[in-house]
């Protein structure tokens, strides 16, 4: 069980989460930036934030979708937010500062932090469909030489 639980596939899985979301948090954020401050540019201590951030997003679902993997998709939809808003208010908001500690601040924050979780999730249906499009494309051809071997015998 617990190499199963760390496994290569499954630690490369939420590394691709984590890379995913940093891209799309970027993208985002400096998109907003550039059209808030037409002439602003991103510092990168928070290029740095931003990643440990992700990270430690990707790590904490790595740890609660051991506990989930038997539930609902809502359910896991909600706690998957609840991590991301965790780390989001409580590492960017209260430590790094990245967004004022109003309802204002926390409204805009929990919007790109819904638009990243959605974009996020997006990217990782598309990849995972084409992984098992390929999976059961291998399948398919094992199968055609299966019964091609059983037709010659």
């Amino acid at each position: 069980m617990f190499k199963e639980m760390f496994s290569t596939k499954r630690i490369l899985y939420y590394v691709f989460i984590c890379c995913v979301s940093f891209t799309s948090l970027a993208v985002i954020l400096s998109t907003l930036n550039f059209c808030i401050e037409i002439s602003a540019s991103i510092q990168y201590v928070y290029i740095i934030e931003w990643f440990s951030v992700c990270f430690m997003i990707a790590l904490v679902m790595f740890f609660t979708d051991m506990f989930t993997e038997n539930s609902g998709k809502y359910f896991i939809m909600f706690t998957h937010i609840a991590d991301i808003a965790f780390w989001v208010f409580g590492l960017g908001g209260f430590v790094y500062g990245w967004f004022p500690l109003t309802l204002l601040g926390f409204g805009v924050a929990f919007g790109v932090l819904i638009g990243v979780y959605f974009v996020t999730c997006i990217i990782m249906y598309l990849f995972d469909k084409k992984w098992v499009d390929d999976i059961n494309k291998i399948i398919t051809e094992q199968r055609k030489v299966r019964m091609n071997d059983k037709k010659d015998n």
